[in-house]
């Protein structure tokens, strides 16, 4: 097979006639195309992706401080294993607690389903426990999966006041259902 080589570039790259693209390795050609290459300059976004989830969603939090899963998970799936994910998240939740006062509910979003803090990738919002207000999670996280295949992001609440467990809710309060649709982009960005 023959090298790989770029020609006819725009007029905006000197020495438009032919370019030399070093890769990460640090060779500039190839005999076969290789796998996870990616043909952007690091920093550079290469895909974005969407995700809009209306599923109403109904969990206990637990009252001694511990996250659980809510049950929402959404999947990307990168183009290139070297890739980082922006994931860019907007989530409306509420804790209801009746007589309570102001108690929060902690949101977190992980990679994957386990538990344990290696597959923490987010930082935490707090939210109200109004009858029929919702709270607007947002969360932005710079994540390096390092895979192309689809990666699985969960949502994970606790109530951060311990004896003040009880129900809490995702895309709905504990009065209204069917009223909000959460969303997550993600802006896969060249490694």
């Amino acid at each position: 097979m023959a090298d790989v080589k770029i020609s006819q570039l725009s007029e905006a790259i000197p020495n438009k006639s032919s370019a030399i693209i070093p890769f990460s390795d640090g060779s500039t050609t190839y005999k076969t195309a290789p796998s996870g290459i990616v043909a952007a300059s690091p920093g550079c976004i290469v895909n974005i992706g969407n995700v809009l989830d209306e599923t109403a969603y109904t969990f206990t939090l637990p009252t001694n401080t511990e996250y659980v899963n809510t049950g929402m998970s959404v999947n990307y799936k990168p183009l290139y294993s070297t890739s980082r994910v922006l994931v860019q998240a907007n989530i409306y939740g509420q804790k209801y607690y009746l007589n309570a006062g102001n108690v929060p509910m902690v949101l977190q979003l992980r990679r994957g389903l386990n538990t344990g803090l290696t597959n923490f990738v987010g930082c935490n919002a707090i939210g109200s426990n109004a009858e029929n207000l919702m709270s607007t999670f947002s969360f932005s996280v710079l994540d390096s999966p390092s895979s192309n295949s689809n990666v699985t992001y969960t949502i994970w609440a606790k109530c951060p006041n311990s004896g003040y467990g009880g129900t809490a809710y995702i895309n709905r309060t504990y009065s209204q259902t069917g009223v909000w649709t959460s969303m997550f982009t993600f802006f896969e960005v060249a490694g």
